[in-house]
């Protein structure tokens, strides 16, 4: 054995047993001290270092640090040479053959570094169950995000889709689902609300189909939702309103029948009226009206022309706000024979006027024909007028002919508010064939009939409003 193998079997107890000195000195002091050290030997740790054999090893677990690794290979020095610098928690060794001097770094660590508490549920597994509108479709898919967690679910069957998810517990986020078609390029539906996770172990978060917004998305901007675009058959990218035609007018058949009578019993109440006209023998015509002060009452007129006759007359009914008209009108030229009987109601409420009128009607002769109507508008009154123009609505109109082996056809005239155009939808169904138009019309005009020959009963769309009764 060489002269520095001896020197190290000597030096290595002696540094212990010189250690274990001053640590015991640290321990035993009155003076208190934050030293990790001196806490850990309190607790117990093995302090019996008498067995040269003890190694480093030992030393490292009593202390929130470990000893140099290099202990075991320093080169032998004097024991004057090597003071130990430090019995706290930092301990340097000087060392070194060539004279420098090296150093352990800080044994010291955080003891207030936060760290997850294992035995507190901080995850917890939420499970997604998502109801989406009905649409049948081989590219659907729906997408969820809430904050920075994002996943698609998956389809279980009909309209549910689910997931489920290992979110941090009690967070909130805005939560976000979204019901795509064409692979996830085009926007059905949305669903946005905060949410806060839970504090338990799991939860099952649910929602419905009536709480996906699907107005929103409206792909070409035409004011119908890609969705209902979608189910109608109609391309939700394509605005098909800018394709249309635009006409004038559009002339209607016998609509808005009580304008008619209120131009005969006018304003003043109460009103007995009784005129007679006879121009020659087979030419002449009759008005009479029997109003009360209140506004209730009847009123009939008549017409003749050689072989024509033609007769109108309604009962008038007032009440809270409304004014309601229910009468007949008939016509006869020699061949054919108009009859159509209907009730028409306006409602008053402040500036806006409410028109609600149903019809039933035939003209028959060599042919027959028979139609049903329906009118539902609203309206304000025009300035200076007895009358209001409809801001909104809707009119429908069915008519049947036994003409070419017996047709259909049904027309659908309809405005939103705010809106400068009627739309107008058209249908003709016969045996041979079966066709549909749509188009824009300016204004509409009113009529007796829509075959044989035509009267006016409005000015354009009008229907009177002024009422002196209300």
């Amino acid at each position: 054995m060489n002269k520095t193998a001896q020197s190290q079997s000597k030096l290595l107890p002696t540094l212990i047993l010189v250690a274990f000195a001053a640590l015991q000195g640290c321990s035993g002091s009155s003076a208190p001290s934050d030293s990790p050290v001196g806490t850990e030997l309190a607790d117990g740790a093995n302090t019996n270092f008498s067995n040269e054999n003890q190694n480093a090893d030992s030393a490292g677990s009593i202390t929130t640090g470990s000893l140099p690794e290099t202990v075991m290979e320093q080169t032998a020095v004097s024991m004057d040479e090597t003071p130990l610098a430090d019995t706290g928690s930092n301990i340097d060794v000087n060392s070194g053959n060539d004279g420098n001097t090296g150093s352990v770094a800080d044994t010291n660590t955080d003891s207030n570094i936060d760290a997850p508490d294992p035995m507190i549920q901080n995850r917890i597994d939420v499970s997604f169950e998502v109801t989406v509108p009905a649409y049948q479709s081989n590219e659907l898919q729906v997408k969820l995000s809430w904050g920075d967690f994002n996943t698609s679910l998956a389809w279980i069957g009909d309209e549910l889709w689910s997931t489920d998810a290992n979110l941090p517990t009690d967070t909130e986020a805005l939560l976000s689902i979204v019901f795509y078609d064409d692979n996830g390029n085009l926007e059905l539906g949305s669903y946005e609300k905060t949410y806060r996770s839970g504090t338990n172990a799991a939860e099952i978060y649910q929602v419905s189909a009536d709480q996906f917004d699907t107005s929103r998305w409206d792909e070409d901007g035409d004011g119908t939702s890609n969705l209902d675009e979608l189910i109608a058959g109609t391309a939700p990218d394509v605005d098909e309103d800018s394709l249309l035609k635009i006409i004038d007018e559009r002339r209607m058949g016998l609509l808005f029948i009580a304008n008619y009578f209120e131009t005969i019993i006018g304003n003043e109440r109460p009103n007995q009226l009784a005129v007679v006209e006879d121009f020659e023998e087979w030419v002449g015509r009759a008005e009479r009206a029997d109003i009360d002060a209140n506004g209730n009452g009847t009123a009939s007129s008549s017409y003749w022309h050689y072989g024509e006759r033609e007769s109108r007359s309604a009962v008038r009914t007032v009440s809270d706000n409304r004014v309601l008209w229910e009468g007949s009108w008939s016509f006869y030229n020699g061949d054919y024979g108009l009859w159509q009987e209907f009730n028409s109601e306006v409602t008053v409420n402040g500036d806006t006027r409410t028109l609600v009128e149903t019809g039933t009607g035939s003209w028959i002769g060599t042919y027959s024909d028979r139609w049903e109507t329906s009118v539902n508008l609203t309206g304000t009154p025009i300035e200076g007028s007895d009358y209001c123009t409809p801001e909104s609505g809707t009119i429908i109109q069915i008519n049947r002919s036994n003409r070419d082996g017996g047709t259909v056809s049904t027309l659908t005239v309809t405005r939103e508010s705010g809106n400068d155009l009627w739309r107008v939808n058209s249908s003709f169904e016969s045996i041979n064939n079966t066709n549909t138009s749509e188009y824009f019309a300016r204004e509409l005009t009113m009529h007796q009939i829509v075959l044989g020959y035509q009267r006016k009963v409005s000015e354009h769309d009008h229907f009177f409003c002024n009422f002196a009764d209300l």
